[in-house]
This record gives structure tokens, C-alpha cells and sequence, in this order.
């Protein structure tokens, strides 16, 4: 276990990508939004790259980036049956979570939301450089090796591209509220997707705001959406 330890007026500024190769059982873990991580590349790099490990822990900090810096976490390379919680994400270049190839992820409360602090402050002290919004809060790719992600209780608003698309097979979303993101709130696009009782009632830019389903074989239960869908 690798802890961040909580800063209560600064940040951890990093000029190359955090990677973790290779590796099983490794755990990242922070005291709360304070300890924040902030990726001072300005390439589209990565704040964090877990590539061909098993099992990695995330817990319990939060990023922030430029505009020209790449995702917050991308997960590459059959990164497979990691773990995810409380992990704050507002302003990075790319996407806050990227899994381009990993399956069987619990990702356990998101808070990738630009309306949790006031505008100017990430987490509990500012950050000037940070960029205006993350692009997508979850986004999966298109491939077997990107599904069964377990979502649950996400807050995900105010993002600059969809808040969650799932490009993959056999993920749940469950609870939470994905609201008011300029793409959209939710993106079904790949097949045997599930979705219980998540709040989607505030839709983005056009009529495909609340939630767009272009996948098969998908399931929304008890979901509260508004806007287009």
C-alpha cells in the first residue's frame, strides 16, 4: 500500500505519469480529497496508468490536471478485477476514468462533479491551472476486455462529453445521479448493460440528453430521467 498523505494547503504535482505494470494486490490510498494529485504534463499524458495488474486498490483521493493533459485513470493491457472508491475527479484534460482494456472493475462512488466545490476550488484548497471540465466520467471501450464493471452509487455532473459510457458487455450502474453533463448523462452503447435506480434528470446539449440506448439487449429499471432520451 502506497498512502497519500493529506495536504491541507498543497498538492502532489507530478511531471511524469504515475504507472503501475505489472503488479498484483497493489493499493493507492489517500485521506480524503486533501490528498490530491495533480498531472502537471501537458502532452496528453495520464495522471495514472494501470497496465497488466491485477487487483490494484484506488481509494480515497483526488485529481486534477491542465487542459492538455490526458485521463485521470486509464486502465490498459488486461488490468483486470480492480477496485475503485471515492475518488474525486473534476478538472483533467481527458477522461476521469478511462478502461480501454480491464474487466471485472467495482468502481464504488465516483465523484467526478464540477458543482461539489465552488468555481476556483478543487477539493479543499484551489488549483489555478486546473482545466474547466474532465471529458467523459467513465467511459469503457469497445471490447469484451472492457466489461463487467460493477458502478455503484456514482455522482457524476457537470462534465464536459457524456458522464457514463459503457462501449462494453455485463456492466451495472446502480444508484446514484448522473445529471446535467454537456454530451449526456448515460450512454448504453454496447450489449447485456443494466442500470437500477440511477437519477438521470437532467439532460445535456440536443434531444439525447437523458440517457441514449444504441446497444442490445440492455436493462433500465426504476431510473428518473428528464430531457431527451
Amino acid at each position: 500500500t502506497v498512502r497519500i498523505p493529506c495536504g491541507a494547503t498543497n498538492f502532489y504535482g507530478f511531471t511524469g505519469t504515475i504507472t503501475i505494470t505489472n503488479l498484483v494486490n497493489v493499493a493507492l490510498e489517500g485521506e480524503g480529497d486533501c490528498s490530491q494529485l495533480v498531472n502537471m504534463q501537458t502532452g496528453g499524458q495520464p495522471l495514472i496508468t494501470v497496465s497488466g495488474s491485477q487487483g490494484v486498490r484506488l481509494k480515497n483521493f483526488s485529481m486534477a490536471g491542465h487542459a492538455s493533459s490526458g485521463h485521470g485513470i486509464s486502465i490498459v493491457s488486461s488490468s483486470h478485477r480492480g477496485f475503485l472508491e471515492n475518488i474525486f475527479c473534476r478538472n483533467v484534460g481527458g477522461d476521469c476514468l478511462n478502461i480501454a482494456h480491464g474487466f471485472g472493475w467495482t468502481i464504488m462512488q465516483p465523484r467526478f462533479s464540477v458543482n461539489v466545490y465552488p468555481s476556483g476550488v478543487i477539493g479543499p484548497f484551489p488549483y489555478a491551472g486546473a482545466s474547466v471540465s474532465a471529458d467523459y466520467g467513465i467511459r469503457t471501450a469497445d471490447t469484451a476486455s472492457a466489461g463487467t464493471q460493477t458502478i455503484v452509487g456514482p455522482l457524476i455532473e457537470g462534465l464536459g462529453q457524456w458522464g457514463i459510457k459503457l462501449d462494453d458487455e455485463n456492466s451495472t450502474v446502480i444508484g446514484g445521479t448522473v445529471e446535467g453533463n454537456v454530451g449526456g448523462n448515460i450512454w448504453l452503447a454496447g450489449n447485456a448493460l443494466k442500470v437500477y435506480g440511477t437519477n438521470a434528470e437532467v439532460g445535456g446539449d440536443g434531444d439525447v440528453g437523458g440517457v441514449k440506448v444504441s446497444g442490445q439487449r440492455n436493462v433500465i429499471s426504476g431510473m428518473l430521467t428528464g430531457g431527451g432520451t
